[in-house]
Protein backbone atom coordinates (compact mmCIF):
# COMPACT_ATOMS: atom_id res chain seq x y z
CA UNK A 1 0.00 0.00 0.00
CA UNK A 2 1.45 3.45 -0.89
CA UNK A 3 2.60 5.93 1.73
CA UNK A 4 0.32 8.95 2.19
CA UNK A 5 2.92 11.32 0.70
CA UNK A 6 3.10 9.18 -2.45
CA UNK A 7 -0.64 8.76 -2.83
CA UNK A 8 -1.93 9.63 -6.27
CA UNK A 9 1.46 10.88 -7.50
CA UNK A 10 0.91 9.32 -10.90
CA UNK A 11 -2.63 10.73 -11.18
CA UNK A 12 -1.56 14.23 -10.09
CA UNK A 13 1.32 14.27 -12.58
CA UNK A 14 -1.02 13.15 -15.37
CA UNK A 15 -3.54 15.86 -14.41
CA UNK A 16 -0.82 18.54 -14.50
CA UNK A 17 0.53 17.33 -17.85
CA UNK A 18 -2.95 17.65 -19.39
CA UNK A 19 -4.20 20.64 -17.39
CA UNK A 20 -4.55 23.11 -20.27
CA UNK A 21 -5.94 20.51 -22.68
CA UNK A 22 -8.64 19.31 -20.27
CA UNK A 23 -9.41 22.87 -19.11
CA UNK A 24 -10.43 23.72 -22.68
CA UNK A 25 -11.86 20.36 -23.71
CA UNK A 26 -13.93 19.69 -20.55
CA UNK A 27 -14.66 23.09 -18.93
CA UNK A 28 -16.23 22.75 -15.50
CA UNK A 29 -16.40 18.96 -15.75
CA UNK A 30 -15.22 16.62 -13.00
CA UNK A 31 -12.45 14.38 -14.29
CA UNK A 32 -11.97 10.81 -13.08
CA UNK A 33 -8.31 9.81 -13.38
CA UNK A 34 -6.90 6.39 -12.55
CA UNK A 35 -3.18 5.94 -13.02
CA UNK A 36 -2.26 7.79 -16.20
CA UNK A 37 -5.67 7.46 -17.80
CA UNK A 38 -8.69 9.75 -17.97
CA UNK A 39 -11.57 7.37 -17.25
CA UNK A 40 -14.32 9.90 -17.87
CA UNK A 41 -15.70 13.38 -17.25
CA UNK A 42 -18.88 14.10 -15.32
CA UNK A 43 -21.18 16.98 -14.45
CA UNK A 44 -20.72 16.53 -10.70
CA UNK A 45 -18.06 15.26 -8.31
CA UNK A 46 -20.56 12.75 -6.96
CA UNK A 47 -21.12 11.25 -10.42
CA UNK A 48 -17.36 10.94 -10.97
CA UNK A 49 -16.82 9.26 -7.58
CA UNK A 50 -19.71 6.85 -8.20
CA UNK A 51 -18.24 5.92 -11.59
CA UNK A 52 -14.85 5.36 -9.97
CA UNK A 53 -16.32 2.97 -7.43
CA UNK A 54 -17.73 0.89 -10.29
CA UNK A 55 -14.24 0.21 -11.66
CA UNK A 56 -12.99 -3.08 -10.29
CA UNK A 57 -9.43 -3.50 -9.13
CA UNK A 58 -8.41 0.10 -8.52
CA UNK A 59 -6.70 1.17 -5.32
CA UNK A 60 -7.04 4.92 -5.75
CA UNK A 61 -8.55 7.53 -8.02
CA UNK A 62 -8.34 11.26 -8.51
CA UNK A 63 -11.49 13.30 -9.03
CA UNK A 64 -10.76 16.88 -9.99
CA UNK A 65 -12.72 19.67 -11.63
CA UNK A 66 -11.02 20.65 -14.87
CA UNK A 67 -9.39 24.04 -14.78
CA UNK A 68 -8.90 24.04 -10.99
CA UNK A 69 -5.63 23.66 -9.11
CA UNK A 70 -4.40 22.09 -6.89
CA UNK A 71 -5.92 18.65 -7.39
CA UNK A 72 -8.13 17.47 -4.57
CA UNK A 73 -7.30 13.91 -3.57
CA UNK A 74 -9.90 11.24 -3.04
CA UNK A 75 -8.82 7.84 -1.77
CA UNK A 76 -11.35 5.02 -1.61
CA UNK A 77 -9.09 3.08 0.77
CA UNK A 78 -7.51 4.06 4.07
CA UNK A 79 -3.76 4.59 3.99
CA UNK A 80 -1.67 3.44 6.94
CA UNK A 81 1.21 5.56 8.19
Amino acid sequence: MPEAAEALTEEREFFEEHFEEYKEKYPGRHLLIVGRQLMGHYATREEAVAAGYEIEGIDAMLVQESGNRPPVMFLPTVLSA
